[in-house]
């Protein structure tokens, strides 16, 4: 029965960071359309790509950083594609998708979770990005974040990363 009551409680407190940080992304979009030449289908392919070097950012800048393990979801809680898993562990970070959770209360003790929003096109050279993490089921220690992305030389890079209080 206890075990029940903390994946309530982490489930609980992940929804409200996520949508926290999933839904402040929209007071930043442009107030004129972008001209875009970029199709559905391509930015879906290059969303895998932001979402990894996100993830990845959240993991590598986690004050937490002796964490040996991660647990990552999409904004929707879906599990991140095989592409963004594979390009986690090829940078070093031990993640499991969220579907992957035990369910023994004992493990989530040591484990932070990772979260990316949605993502907000700007122009097809620059983006605004939410992403969270949470500590472990037992602790209220989670921080949201705004990432401000940029295409240079055809690779996206964070440009800056700020808190949300």
């Amino acid at each position: 029965m206890n075990h029940w009551i903390i994946r309530i409680v982490v489930a609980i407190s992940t929804l409200a960071i996520g949508t926290t940080a999933t839904l402040l992304p929209t007071t930043f979009r442009s107030a004129t359309p972008s001209k875009s030449s970029a199709t559905p289908v391509s930015r879906l392919a290059e969303e895998k790509t932001i979402a990894g070097i996100v993830l990845l950012h959240l993991a590598q800048s986690d004050p937490a950083v002796e964490k040996s393990n991660y647990y990552v979801s999409s904004y929707n809680y879906a599990d991140p594609s095989g592409e963004v898993m594979s390009y986690l562990t090829g940078n070093g970070v031990h993640a499991e998708p969220l579907s992957q959770l035990p369910y023994d209360s004992m493990s989530y003790r040591e484990v932070s979770f990772l979260r990316v929003g949605t993502i907000t096109w700007l122009s097809n050279e620059e983006i605004i990005v939410a992403g969270s993490v949470k500590d472990g089921c037992c602790h209220y220690d989670a921080r949201a974040y705004l990432f401000h992305l940029v295409r240079e030389a055809g690779d996206w890079r964070i440009t800056s990363a700020e808190t949300i209080t």
